[in-house]
């Protein structure tokens, strides 16, 4: 008896002392460590991070965020380590929820902007650099910020402004290569200009710097119940190198009959102030277009002679038109004038040797700034300026007017608009208009 009751009192304490222990166990770690503990999870989460171990430097701040939930520095470390490992829709969700907070932080809002512009989503960062910068115009950070942000975007004159600005507080050897890489791009963005600049009414989409497709519908009504014309345009221009090509389709319904002209154009420069194009087009089984067209134009600055000549430009152009009945060269000699507040002047003249019919034409453009341009232009005498059929070749008084409008709709998006008025005497008269929308990148 006495055995059993001390076998039994034993027994009990053992089952005791295990639940205690298991017990203390749970409760060990159900309580928040303590304040040390956590100093070295943080101390641990900054290593793994420093070390660009960021996988594991989230899993610590989770951690340690789970201990002490009210730490927003170590949240907002913890969002920054998110952005370095390309967890960008996650950082903008934790920095948001800091500035919920605290609305005024602008260190905050800056790492915001940042990944904002990481993600492309460049007019949300540029909106929340601004912010920052009306409330503290020197915050280097955001004025750098929106500097990379205009850069990525490429408004280079923007964006160079604020290097420069930034360039004199906090010199750097990376931002004064930035600078001069911007520098070069806006010489060569300016050079270019000057070189296409030309009399060709595809002059605003030629020479824009950037590669782009472009989709235009023209509509003219004529007078003696001739049936109106429609023209779908589709047109490609990339930029390789020193040159520029350009492809084009046209679907033509004209005189009552349908013609798709396939077209293209190189450009390049060739010397100091010097260009030019080549220009083929052909026409399968066409009705009343050419067959095929060749040809192109020869462009040179008068500066490269003297100085006091450099806003001169000769120009000389050559086509030869082979039409089913008939074969036609054109010619067009003409000069540009190059005016303040970047106007030009172009007067050309184009000769049919065949016809002895000549006309001749004057043009006015103005581009006030990058993706805006404006144009007049009129002409008079015995043909059309442009012929596309053996109609316009006929040597008849011929009066023609027009003008146009292109403009930016969107941060890629252009709109061209046109109108042109003919009056070939007793043939006809002519008047319409084409809408144009362009795509670049």
């Amino acid at each position: 008896m006495t055995k059993t009751l001390i076998l039994f009192i034993v027994g009990l304490f053992i089952l005791v002392g295990g639940n205690n222990q298991g017990r203390s166990t749970a409760l060990a770690q159900s309580v928040p460590q303590s304040a040390g503990s956590a100093a070295e999870l943080l101390a641990q989460a900054q290593a793994a991070m420093n070390a660009g171990q960021y996988v594991q430097a989230i899993s610590i701040y989770h951690h340690y965020l789970s201990l002490r939930p009210d730490d927003d520095v170590a949240r907002t470390a913890l969002a920054a380590t998110l952005a370095y490992n390309n967890q960008l829709t996650e950082a903008t969700a934790v920095y948001k929820d800091i500035l919920s907070r605290y609305p005024r932080d602008l260190d905050v809002q800056v790492a915001l902007a940042r990944v904002y512009s990481w993600q492309k989503q460049y007019a949300e960062a540029r909106r929340v650099y601004e912010q920052v910068l009306q409330e503290s115009p020197s915050y280097v950070d955001a004025k750098q910020g929106l500097a990379d942000t205009l850069f990525w975007n490429g408004e280079d004159a923007a964006a160079l402004r604020l290097y420069e600005e930034v360039q004199t507080v906090e010199p750097t050897d990376e931002l004064a290569q930035r600078i001069a890489l911007i520098k070069s791009r806006i010489a060569i963005q300016l050079n270019e200009t000057t070189q296409i600049v030309s009399s060709s009414e595809n002059k605003g989409n030629v020479s824009s710097s950037r590669d782009h497709v472009s989709i235009g519908y023209s509509h003219f009504r004529y007078s003696n119940a001739i049936p109106d014309e429609r023209i779908w345009q589709f047109t490609a221009v990339k930029h390789m190198g020193g040159q520029t090509f350009v492809g084009q389709i046209e679907s033509i319904d004209r005189f009552g009959k349908h013609d798709t002209v396939f077209s293209g154009e190189i450009y390049s420069s060739f010397w100091n102030k010097a260009w030019g194009d080549l220009a083929f087009s052909f026409s399968p089984n066409p009705q009343f277009s050419s067959q095929w067209t060749l040809g192109g134009d020869f462009y040179q600055g008068l500066g490269v002679l003297h100085p006091l000549l450099q806003r001169l430009e000769l120009s000389c152009g050559y086509r030869h038109m082979s039409f089913a009945s008939t074969q036609v060269d054109l010619l067009s000699p003409g000069i540009t004038v190059y005016l303040p507040f970047n106007l030009w002047l172009t007067e050309q003249i184009y000769m049919v040797p065949k016809t002895g019919s000549q006309s001749l034409s004057s043009r006015l453009d103005w581009e006030p700034m990058d993706r805006w341009h404006a144009y007049v232009t009129g002409s008079f005498g015995q043909s059309a300026e442009r012929p596309t059929a053996v109609q316009d070749i006929a040597k008849v008084n011929t009066l023609h007017l027009g003008g146009g409008l292109k403009l930016p709709l969107t941060r890629r998006i252009t709109a061209e608009v046109t109108y042109q008025y003919e009056d070939r005497e007793k043939r006809y008269s002519r008047e319409g208009g084409t809408i144009n929308l362009t795509y670049l990148w």
